[in-house]
C-alpha cells in the first residue's frame, strides 16, 4: 500500500528567526510564489478543509558540520545524527548509514 498515494507534499518554508514546531497553516496557505517564478506549475487552489496534515520540521545547523557519532550511556547506545541544516532530509539516509557503521 502506498502511504503517499493521492497526496501532495510541499516544502520548504525557512525562517531564521522562527524556531517552533507549531505549524502556521494559515501562513503556509497564504504564501504564493511570485508570478512567473515557477512557470511550469499551475497555481494551487486549496482550502483549509482539504488539508489532511501539516508537518513542521526544525533544521538545526552546526557550523562545523553534522554530528555523526555513537555514544554509550549506561547500557544504551545513542546514535547522534544531527546538524545538517536545510539539507537534513536529503542527507539523512546516507548519514544514518555512516553513523550506524561507527
Amino acid at each position: 500500500r502506498d502511504l503517499f498515494a493521492g497526496s501532495l507534499a510541499l516544502g520548504a518554508l525557512a525562517a531564521r528567526s522562527a524556531w517552533t514546531s507549531i505549524p502556521a497553516a494559515a501562513q503556509a496557505l497564504n504564501r504564493t510564489a511570485p508570478a512567473g517564478s515557477v512557470p511550469h506549475l499551475t497555481p494551487m487552489r486549496v482550502h483549509a478543509d482539504q488539508i489532511a496534515d501539516i508537518k513542521v520540521c526544525l533544521r538545526p545547523f552546526r557550523p562545523m558540520g553534522p554530528r555523526l557519532d555513537v555514544e554509550k550511556i549506561g547500557d544504551k547506545t545513542v546514535i547522534h545524527n544531527y546538524g545538517h541544516g536545510g539539507s537534513g532530509w536529503s542527507l539523512s539516509w546516507g548519514s544514518a548509514d555512516i553513523a550506524v557503521g561507527k
